[in-house]
């Protein structure tokens, strides 16, 4: 799967394509930042797959588009591309980075929370701190901002830099020998196709299974758009956990998942083992009491006992909520049973809760 965006660094390498075809580019859609911020993602995880000791160049440049896309991003974020990047720029050990490194930690509220502060002293500390002390650049107080105002007084220690090597030493040992991992980069790279197959083979091979890895499948086969898919990763997930909140998380996404199949009594049984989970001296959330009223709505008759239990119990719920909970799923569903049961007292109850706009 990576083959083709081996190519393209070759090509950008060799110069075939020039670097600039990467270079931050302003979107005038609102909800995307940069035009080339997924092809150069795919470059930076070809980089990483295929390093040569003279990428440094490129890997500096590309690290400035992706500082470009920080600071310009109304949505801010980081980014796996600006922490991949900044590991492969890390490994070279040139003091002369250390400029990227602070402006990447000052791009935005984000990146100044969640990038990590020693890679500002990635060269090491004696060597950042030289060249940072005989050099002038707009970065330099924020460099001593962050790190600390000399090397005696740096925040990062030698021991919080060693800790922090060993993580980038891993993380620029991508390997692809589990299949785990193959559908990681499978997702990364937006390879439907790959991703189906992967899952697939992983489901095969797997003998035992935890907990975590039921959840881990139960989002692929979310990017797979496999419902039935979920229902089986979340059953299994829910045999193997031991913490209560969890196994409650799941019965409500069970409960959801049903729904959608058109499976209302598997929907009720899953919500009954959740209602019995919640603690009586808590409201419920506003997605569980819509999902009540969304198996009202499904069983679509008044007279049916499970409808009467579960729109009594969403009834009893709904004034608990705070206003924070009262979303729009909720007053549709909740419009809807309250219509289907025909009960007027409820209906006014829901019409004062969620006045027309």
């Amino acid at each position: 799967m990576l083959e083709k965006h081996l190519q393209v660094l070759s090509d950008v390498r060799s110069s075939k394509i020039p670097v600039s075809d990467f270079h931050f580019q302003q979107s005038e859609d609102e909800d995307i930042c940069d035009n080339n911020q997924r092809k150069r993602s795919y470059l930076i995880i070809a980089l990483l797959y295929d390093p040569l000791p003279t990428d440094e160049p490129l890997l500096r440049e590309l690290f400035l588009q992706e500082i470009l896309r920080a600071e310009n991003d109304a949505f801010q974020g980081i980014g796996d591309a600006m922490t991949r990047n900044a590991t492969l720029l890390a490994r070279f050990k040139n003091p002369e980075n250390v400029w990227l490194f602070t402006r990447a930690k000052q791009a935005n509220f984000d990146t100044s929370c969640g990038f990590d502060y020693e890679f500002l002293v990635s060269a090491g500390i004696d060597e950042s701190y030289d060249f940072v002390d005989s050099s002038q650049s707009e970065w330099k107080d924020a460099f001593y901002a962050i790190a600390g105002p000399s090397r005696d007084r740096c925040n990062i220690s030698t021991e919080i830099l060693d800790d922090f090597e060993q993580r980038l030493q891993f993380q620029l040992e991508a390997s692809l020998d589990d299949t785990e991992d193959q559908i990681e980069l499978a997702i990364e790279l937006d390879e439907k196709d790959i991703i189906r197959e992967k899952v697939a083979q992983w489901k095969t091979e797997k003998q035992e299974w935890t907990a975590a890895e039921a959840t881990a499948l139960d989002y692929y086969e979310q990017l797979l758009g496999n419902t039935e898919g979920r229902i089986a990763a979340n059953e299994l997930a829910l045999t193997l956990e031991s913490r209560d909140f969890m196994k409650e998380n799941i019965l409500n996404n069970l409960c959801a998942l049903y729904l959608k199949t058109g499976n209302t009594l598997m929907a009720w049984d899953r919500m009954q083992s959740s209602l019995a989970m919640a603690d009586p001296n808590h409201w419920l959330s506003g997605d569980v009491v819509a999902r009540l009223f969304e198996i009202v709505c499904a069983l679509n008759s008044p007279e049916h006992p499970i409808a009467a239990e579960a729109f009594s119990r969403g009834m009893r719920e709904l004034p608990l909520l705070p206003p924070a909970q009262l979303r729009s799923t909720l007053k549709e569903m909740a419009g809807k049973a309250t219509i289907m049961m025909g009960d007027k007292k409820a209906i006014k109850i829901v019409s004062k809760m969620f006045p027309s706009q």
